[in-house]
């Protein structure tokens, strides 16, 4: 309570009515209860209930993976779980516990389950696993540390197959970042292997780097690169290539990922398939995306209307965590 008292809550409170009220009200004048029932009551509610959108995990689900989602950082965590034991009762330590066990916890219970949930609590870990590095006894690590650092150093292995994985499923093979990642890996493996067992304090760090840059390249510049993690791409590229006709209507069905709203002129509605299929029986000129599993039931609809299919698009739905198939209807 003290701390609170500290940290000026009712001003802080009241700024923060100030910001977010005006738009509460506004949504609410604009969409009525939709935006509380689906914000709330599907979403928020929904994902604490049970995992939504493949996204399910059991309690401890982050706590096991926190040496994959904190990599390469993870490497000196264990220092940093040492020194919040030895020094918990410290002011600038507890504040980061404080900081980290509240809202883990709530994220493990929480049956949806997200890599990036916990992300709020990652500076209090690299701030407790920076100074654990820094406490310990100088000299070699001890041998229990070398041993469980060989399959930490090993994830990196891991994170540089993935894509390599990922661009076969998509019918490529891995292109020159990836290489280029595969190389600063390397090299950040050697350098943290060969200067934590010469005793080094600072030196570790460089190799982090190497190894965070390794990361960056081999795995998230080279799936950036990969047209098949990004069918909002392609649909919009189809959207591009549709007859012009004022007025156009675009509805999506199954895919309804937000990065295709940024790319679309105009926005294409989600109103699932009964939306898609009046757009398509009623507008003047309609382009829909439909996604493989309501092919079936929006083909049987539209029978009886004269239309041409633009393209399909194979991808990667990342919202969703699976592969999906989407054709593209046009209606005129």
């Amino acid at each position: 309570a003290g701390w609170l008292r500290a940290l000026k809550p009712v001003p802080g409170a009241l700024l923060f009515l100030a910001i977010v009220v005006p738009w509460y009200v506004l949504i609410t004048l604009k969409s009525g209860n939709a935006f509380w029932d689906e914000a709330l009551g599907r979403d928020l509610l929904g994902k604490i209930g049970q995992g939504q959108e493949n996204h399910g995990a059991p309690f401890g689900a982050h706590t096991a993976l926190v040496w994959l989602t904190f990599w390469p950082a993870a490497i000196f965590l264990p220092f940093g779980l040492w020194f919040a034991w030895i020094a918990r009762r410290d002011p600038a330590v507890l504040f980061c516990l404080v900081w980290v066990l509240p809202t883990w916890l709530v994220f493990e219970v929480t049956a949806t389950k997200l890599i990036h949930y916990v992300l709020p609590t990652f500076p209090a870990l690299a701030i407790l696993s920076a100074a654990g590095w820094l406490e310990r006894s100088s000299g070699r690590p001890s041998l229990a540390y070398r041993v469980a650092l060989l399959p930490l150093l090993g994830i990196a292995l891991l994170f540089a197959a993935a894509p390599v994985v990922m661009t076969l499923q998509a019918g490529s093979v891995p292109g020159v970042w990836w290489g280029v990642g595969v190389i600063l890996t390397l090299l950040g493996m050697w350098w943290v292997w060969s200067t934590l067992r010469a005793g080094g304090r600072f030196a570790p760090f460089l190799g982090l780097l190497a190894l965070t840059l390794g990361l960056t390249t081999s795995l998230y510049a080279h799936l950036a690169r990969l047209d098949y993690m990004w069918p909002s791409v392609a649909l919009a590229e189809l959207q591009d290539s549709a007859p012009i006709c004022d007025g156009r209507a675009v509805a999506s069905v199954g895919y309804e990922e937000p990065s295709l709203l940024f790319l679309s002129d105009p926005y294409p509605s989600y109103d699932g398939l009964d939306g898609a299929i009046e757009a398509a029986q009623t507008a003047e000129c309609a382009l829909v995306f439909v996604e493989a599993q309501h092919m079936p039931a929006f083909q049987a609809a539209i029978s009886d209307r004269d239309h041409q299919v633009l393209g399909v698009v194979n991808g990667f739905d990342l919202g969703r965590a699976r592969d999906v198939t989407i054709t593209a209807f046009w209606f005129e």
